[in-house]
């Protein structure tokens, strides 16, 4: 990273100078900005790591082996031998199989956990009657695991629509520099031009001294404005360089680069269908606060079920290792309950889960209001500027002809230089504002298309 700034800062000098090499294009410019850029890179990262710990949520209802062994022995005497090995399952929702073999023996054994010589093989089955049937805190972590894994993957999309919005802007910004800058040197070349002339003229007393220094002061005026774009342009140059990472790219651009100036934009391919088609309530900034919502939900769930009394039933069959069978009466029966008298735990978790419900409904009306209010402006600007384009394209068309005009009479000694000078000015600023407008343009189509569609759709393809 730092290699990349250093070398970016040394063509800085240079960049302006750099108008003959490499041309880059806005969607090769956009598309490695997309594939590479290591905030992407880390988004990315994060989706992986939503995506495992999905997974480990899992683990709460994965089967588990259990084993356990333990004897004493003391002056010949047996004091107890216990073994135990058992497969356990929590299926969902809050039912747990455990099948397995069990044998306890020896002197000091607790008749009540006393097993025959070849030991007890058994089968159970523990069901919650009312606290946890429907859902279960593990089973509410497994499904928030998820949920938190689609909201890494609408934080990735939307991180991406940002990244490619500032790579636009950047790349327009620097497409407007260029053009400014090759204005002003022109404007410079011409500016040098009339000097030269105006003295060639006072030399043959046709010019007055006054005419070759309004010339002189034209001259200046125009390297000023030149240095101020050229200052501009290196600017731009030095942003769009720290957002190039592809490798065979920025081994060109640091040979000195310049962007494409015909304003292509592969922005004019999905403009139209942009504006015609709202899917702001698909935007991911609105998904990832929908998601939160779930979560919330979910969290409510859990408290009211909570609040239930807490009925737990097992049942255990068993029956002797060495003669497998359900016949007889061979069996543990279990049933244990938990009321509680006040509940103002469960209560205040339910009130508690309940106001981030309604906080979380809230944050999504917002979030669409605001698109909605925001598509809305967009879609005005992006008309707006478009009549605009047109309308500053024909000044500038317009304010070029009457300079060339004026110059054919300046030769002809029907003008001034007080004439020309306010002429060339009239142009320059209407085609600064031609530049300014088409980038306007440029942008905001972006900002409209992004708005709409997901950027890998319309840049990869």
């Amino acid at each position: 990273m730092m290699s990349r700034i250093l070398t970016i800062l040394f063509l800085l000098p240079f960049a302006g100078m750099a108008q003959d090499t490499l041309k880059v294009e806005e969607i090769d410019f956009l598309k490695q900005l997309l594939r590479y850029h290591p905030q992407l890179g880390i988004r990315t990262m994060d989706v992986g790591i939503a995506e495992a710990e999905a997974m480990g949520a899992r683990a709460a209802f994965d089967p588990n082996l259990k084993g356990e062994y333990a004897s004493k022995t003391f002056d010949g005497t047996s004091y107890y031998d216990y073994r135990d090995a058992a497969l356990e399952w929590q299926l969902q929702p809050g039912i747990n199989l455990k099948a397995g073999y069990n044998r306890s023996i020896g002197t000091y054994i607790n008749p009540e956990t006393f097993t025959p010589e070849v030991g007890l093989a058994f089968a159970e089955i523990s069901v919650p009657l009312v606290d946890g049937f429907f859902r279960t805190p593990d089973q509410t972590r497994l499904r928030q695991a998820r949920i938190s894994a689609d909201r890494s993957v609408r934080t990735l999309e939307n991180a991406q629509r940002d990244m490619v919005l500032f790579g636009a802007e950047v790349y327009w910004n620097w497409v407007a520099a260029s053009r400014a800058l090759k204005l002003r040197n022109d404007i410079v070349a011409l500016a040098l031009e009339r000097y030269n002339q105006t003295v060639g003229q006072y030399q043959l007393g046709v010019f007055t001294a006054m005419d070759t220094l309004e010339a002189h002061n034209q001259y200046v005026k125009r390297q000023t404005e030149y240095t101020e774009a050229l200052m501009d342009f290196q600017e731009w140059f030095r942003l769009a360089g720290t957002l190039i990472w592809e490798n065979d790219m920025f081994d060109q651009f640091t040979g000195g680069a310049e962007p494409d100036t015909s304003w292509q934009s592969a922005a004019d391919l999905h403009i139209s269908r942009a504006l015609s088609n709202d899917l702001t309530w698909l935007h991911p900034s609105v998904e990832m606060l929908e998601l939160k919502s779930r979560e919330a939900r979910l969290d409510l769930l859990l408290a009211r079920e909570q609040l239930k009394p807490d009925v737990n039933l097992s049942l255990k069959a068993i029956s002797r290792a060495d003669q497998l069978s359900l016949a007889g009466n061979n069996s543990v029966i279990g049933l244990s309950a938990k009321v509680p008298i006040l509940s103002r735990k469960e209560r205040a978790n339910i009130r508690k889960a309940q106001f981030k419900l309604d906080q979380a409904d809230l944050y999504v009306d917002m979030k669409l209001r605001d698109l909605m209010q925001k598509r809305l402006m967009l879609e005005s600007q992006v008309l707006q500027v478009n009549d605009l384009s047109r309308l500053a394209r024909e000044n500038a068309a317009n304010a070029g002809e009457l300079l060339f005009m004026e110059g054919t009479k300046l030769r002809l000694g029907e003008s001034t230089l007080f004439i020309i000078n306010r002429r060339e000015n009239t142009y320059l600023d209407a085609a600064i504002k031609e530049i300014d407008v088409m980038r306007k343009k440029r942008i905001l189509e972006w900002k409209m298309i992004l708005l709409t569609y997901n950027p890998q759709g319309i840049i990869e393809n």
